[in-house]
């Protein structure tokens, strides 16, 4: 391990798993560990399991411990809502980290970490300016102005998920409607589907959807050739070349880069999208390159080491 001394550690917090990295002092990852989240443990075992593995990469120390999570973080690191470890609320993950380490942390958002990674060494490098949109489960983004993620007042900034777009009614787990992660994210896909199902039961379709209730069994049944996947895509796809052409007029952005499970789902899905970016952004901008993230899982992690990095740079 080419690591002098006390290396800096990145922690990414998934609702499944969390994954570390360390990084020496060259900015090299020369070590990951993962673990299972068990969110429902609560988080001082959270805490607590974290450190451990902060120990167990870093046995001559951590210099300085960053941790990316899904969800609002505010300029102090302080997690205000999460979206996928329940009521982990009002609390630095980072900085509580940092203690039980010995050395400074804080928290912030993971797709901010997420394009901080690509930036330096993935799909942005070289670029001062870039937009990430993540689409998964939900929609998550970040926005990079002269090199640096942009957080804004509240640490919100990026969040183009909670966009509102014309014609959606359902509710968005913040509590507002019509927002694009409840039409265009893996969950939206999903619900768009199942009300289309409904009608069809005995489709190819529901048959999908029965053997794998989620949104990857709608792609499978557009390629089996359903009108109604087909359409519930087509529809997603639509909403978000649209959004991302909005987002691409006011920042100007000299790349877009696509991360997140359905971002790696089907190029057909995303030629239809970029089809609807290219006949909504302004003209000067309609050849603003889309690029899939470069670092895959591990860019959570690299991101936070670099969180991590700042605080002791």
């Amino acid at each position: 391990m080419a690591v002098r001394g006390r290396g800096l550690v990145g922690v990414d917090l998934g609702g499944t798993k969390t994954a570390l990295a360390l990084m020496d002092d060259r900015g090299e990852v020369v070590a990951r560990d993962v673990f299972a989240t068990q969110a429902a443990d609560g988080v001082e075992a959270w805490l607590e399991r974290a450190a451990a593995a902060a120990r167990r990469l870093a046995p001559a120390g951590v210099r300085a411990v960053g941790v990316g999570a899904a969800g609002q973080v505010d300029p102090s690191g302080v997690l205000v809502a999460t979206a996928n470890v329940g009521g982990w609320r009002g609390i630095n993950l980072g900085a509580r980290l940092g203690e039980r380490l010995g050395c400074p942390g804080t928290t912030d958002n993971d797709a901010k970490v997420e394009l901080m990674a690509e930036l330096d060494r993935g799909a942005a490098r070289g670029c001062r300016t870039a937009l990430l949109v993540a689409v998964g489960t939900g929609i998550g983004g970040a926005i990079a102005l002269d090199g640096r993620v942009y957080r804004g007042a509240h640490g919100f900034a990026g969040e183009v998920g909670h966009a509102f777009v014309a014609g959606g009614d359902r509710p968005c787990g913040c509590g507002r409607a019509g927002h694009l992660e409840t039409l265009a994210s893996g969950t939206g896909i999903l619900h768009s589907a199942l009300e289309r199902a409904r009608g069809r039961p005995d489709g190819v379709l529901a048959e999908e959807l029965r053997r794998e209730p989620g949104a990857r069994a709608v792609f499978a049944a557009a390629r089996r050739g359903d009108a109604d996947a087909q359409e519930v895509l087509d529809a997603a796809a639509d909403l978000l070349g649209g959004s991302i052409a909005g987002l691409v007029t006011v920042l100007d952005p000299e790349v877009v880069v696509l991360a997140g499970g359905v971002a790696a789902a089907d190029d057909a899905f995303w030629r239809r999208a970029r089809r609807a970016f290219e006949g909504a952004v302004h003209p000067t901008l309609e050849r603003t390159p889309w690029r899939p993230a470069a670092l895959g899982e591990g860019a959570g992690a690299i991101g936070a080491c670099l969180v991590a990095r700042s605080l002791v740079a």
